[in-house]
């Protein structure tokens, strides 16, 4: 394991990015499908052979998203999300990610509860759906109320490098009681940089890159197979992650 003064978490889209992920010496990895849509809740399959991967590696956290699409959920989405926390967990997922927000852009107090009593013991994170809020400090206040134990963000910008300061009052505003995690737009040789200004001492990436299916009839056929977005996939990448110290 490499020995780090900051705790690196890989987002993980497939089982082979777990198998990438755990032997760079990740320290935690966030599981789940389609990347490309931001981050799904990963199968019950792909989280049972990522735990055997990483069992006594890498630490597995999993992202409980019914669907993409914004952070407020109907009562059958949220039913689904809570079954499927359950399942994770049970597993023996080591925590889990999720973010839950009413129709004014507020922190659903109730669902984000619930979530944070399922999981007892195990790590909690509220994801980018932080990123949505309309007061931050209030958020983190709540969050902290709540037990939640971390909160990824990219301090409310599409990417974090352009939010380095707000970044930085994040991190002094919460002061230790909750953990604040910079995402988004995160390359390895800017991760000292936003440590350095920021003080976070979390930092998540998915140091990805796109990869294209083989085919031979690829481009003979006219029909919709034929696209390319369909013989295309993100996956993270081993020589980003090497680099990473």
């Amino acid at each position: 394991m490499i020995k780090r003064d900051y705790t690196l978490e890989v987002c993980c889209g497939s089982i082979e990015d777990v198998i990438t992920a755990v032997e760079a010496g990740a320290d935690r990895i966030e599981l789940c499908s389609a990347l490309d849509a931001g981050g799904l809740t990963a199968s019950y399959g792909t989280t049972k052979t990522a735990l055997e991967i990483a069992s006594g590696k890498t630490k597995i956290v999993n992202i409980i998203r019914p669907r993409e699409g914004g952070f407020v959920y109907t009562n059958a989405e949220y039913q689904v999300a809570f079954n499927d926390a359950k399942t994770m967990l049970e597993l023996g997922a080591d925590g889990i990610v999720f973010g839950f927000l009413d129709e004014n852009s507020d922190i659903d107090f109730a669902k984000t509860q619930e979530f944070v009593n399922l999981a007892g013991d195990k790590e909690t994170c509220f994801h980018r759906a932080f990123d949505e809020v309309r007061d931050w400090r209030e958020a983190i206040d709540q969050l902290v109320e709540l037990g939640v134990d971390r909160i990824l963000t990219s301090a409310q910008r599409s990417s974090v490098l352009n939010g380095l300061d707000t970044l930085k009052e994040m991190q002094e505003y919460a002061n230790g009681r909750i953990q604040i995690m910079a995402g988004a737009g995160v390359a390895p040789e800017k991760i000292d940089e936003i440590i350095e200004i920021s003080g976070v001492e979390n930092i998540h990436g998915t140091f990805s890159k796109k990869v294209y299916v083989e085919n031979k009839l690829r481009g003979e056929l006219n029909n919709a197979a034929s696209q390319n977005d369909l013989y295309s996939y993100k996956v993270v990448d081993k020589d980003l992650l090497s680099k990473i110290d």
